[in-house]
Order: C-alpha cells, then structure tokens, then sequence
C-alpha cells in the first residue's frame, strides 16, 4: 500500500493536497496512466504514473520530472 500523502512540491514548495482532483487525476478512460502535479501556476511540476499508488511514489520519490 502507498503512503497516502503527497510530499510538498520538489520544484516550487508549495504544498499539494492529494484529496484534491486536480492534483492527481487519470490522463485515459482505463486508468493506466495517471498525472500527479503542483497546482501552482508558476510551477506546474508534474510526474506520470502507470496507475494512481505509481504516480504517488513517483511524485514523492522525485524519480521522472516532466
């Protein structure tokens, strides 16, 4: 089971909610990708996942940046 928090922006600071649905949301109808990302409009710092707990670690480990 993922941690079911998302640790603060790594480019920005800010913090980001993960019960809000612009924070994390699905990018296709099958759910098999999975964007996660900083809200702030300066910043928009985001991470694809190939599902929702994938795109949580990612975001929290820094692994992809786009």
């Amino acid at each position: 089971m993922v941690e079911e928090s998302l640790l603060d922006c790594p480019f920005c600071g800010d913090t980001v909610d993960i019960n809000d649905g612009d924070a994390i949301y699905p990018l296709n109808r099958e759910k098999t990708v999975w964007q996660c990302g900083c809200l702030n409009p300066k910043c928009n710092g985001s991470v694809l996942g190939d599902g929702y707990d994938d795109a949580i670690t990612i975001w929290n480990t820094r692994a992809i940046c786009i």
